[in-house]
């Protein structure tokens, strides 16, 4: 719970920012972000989303790991119990 509150927070002061950022025209300021840094920013959020949803993707359970590994970690472990996947979940994620 308060994991949720700490992130309603942070969306709230995002938005407010992008507010204040866009009422002052401040816009002109991300042409000074380079082309390799949004495509990395991009990338390892689609690579965030894409590994978070897996699990559910193909209904399969996956321990919850800690530490600097735990990507890889829990990619082994999905892995390991890709066996146990549900094909009506799979279907489902499909259509």
């Amino acid at each position: 719970a308060i994991k949720v509150g700490y992130a309603m927070a942070v969306t709230f002061a995002v938005g407010i920012l992008q507010v204040f950022l866009g009422a002052m025209r401040l816009g002109f300021l991300t042409t000074f972000l380079s082309d390799p840094l949004i495509s990395g920013f991009t990338t390892g959020a689609a690579i965030h989303v894409f590994s978070s949803q897996l699990k559910s993707a193909f209904g399969v359970k996956v321990q919850r790991f800690s530490g600097p590994f735990k990507l890889i970690f829990s990619y082994e472990d999905f892995f390991l119990n890709i066996n146990k996947a549900n094909i009506v979940t799979i279907s489902a994620t499909i259509v």
